[in-house]
């Protein structure tokens, strides 16, 4: 009796435990591999352990020699300073081009505004009483019969093309949106030496505390893999902010 028992209880066991690979199974086909991720007790840093690789411990590390430290060390290190220093070389770029824009965007502006004070005063000169005075230049009606253009008249038209001129000029403007790629820039050179500031103070923070150690070497991989992870979104940032043609999206 008491063997019927225990083969009813295996059998049960047995059945939920199908059952629940059952409904596991389900849950992976309907939503996908997922990303698994912790936090390095270390460093505070998340792992990503989606592509199943095993991450070096601290005992790992403590068994390798000096010479693999300090050549992984100085290997770490280069190649997280290559990328942490062009973000400052891009900073220093994006500046240069801030300078010019704004420039260019000032010299545009203060050549629109003279020129709408030119065309002001070219009005305000046809208007007077003085210029409805013949010019010497005479053109024929259509009765055939010649006559005389005043001065007036001549500035009316010089205005009118002078006015057609200023609106092409604003609507190049409008489109090339100098004003709007200066601050871009302006935007950019922030962003860059923001994040080179604060990766530099990581690797002094996580890695350079430790001196070269294995702890330093486990710091030093996380920091270059996160930086590694960050540096398509700011590329994208970066591009948006830089774009060029008319008012850009925020």
């Amino acid at each position: 009796m008491l063997d019927k028992l225990e083969a009813k209880s295996d059998a049960k066991d047995q059945q939920k435990s199908e059952d629940k690979l059952k409904r596991a199974g389900k849950r992976l086909r309907s939503h996908g591999p997922k990303r698994l991720e912790s936090v390095d007790p270390l460093t505070g840093l998340e792992l990503d352990d989606n592509y199943g690789l095993r991450q070096p411990t601290r005992e790992d590390w403590e068994h390798q020699s000096k010479e693999i430290v300090d050549r992984y060390y100085a290997q770490a290190e280069s190649d997280y300073f290559l990328i942490v220093n062009n973000y400052l070389d891009e900073a220093n770029r994006a500046i240069e081009r801030y300078n010019q824009e704004i420039a260019s965007h000032i010299r545009w502006r203060i050549g629109v505004i003279v020129g709408t004070g030119l065309l002001a005063a070219i009005n305000a000169c046809a208007a007077f009483e003085l210029m409805q005075v013949p010019s010497g230049i005479q053109i024929f009606t259509t009765g055939g019969s010649p006559r005389d253009i005043t001065i007036a008249v001549i500035l009316t038209a010089i205005a009118a093309v002078y006015a057609a001129l200023l609106t092409m000029a604003g609507t190049a403007e409008s489109f090339l949106n100098k004003g709007e790629k200066a601050a871009g820039f302006r935007e950019s050179h922030d962003l860059l030496v923001s994040r080179y500031r604060g990766y530099c103070f990581k690797w002094l923070h996580y890695v350079e505390a430790y001196g070269k150690t294995g702890a330093a070497c486990m710091n030093a991989g996380q920091l270059y893999r996160q930086l590694v992870d960050s540096d398509p979104g700011l590329r994208n940032k970066l591009k948006q902010l830089t774009e060029v043609g008319p008012q850009r999206k925020s």
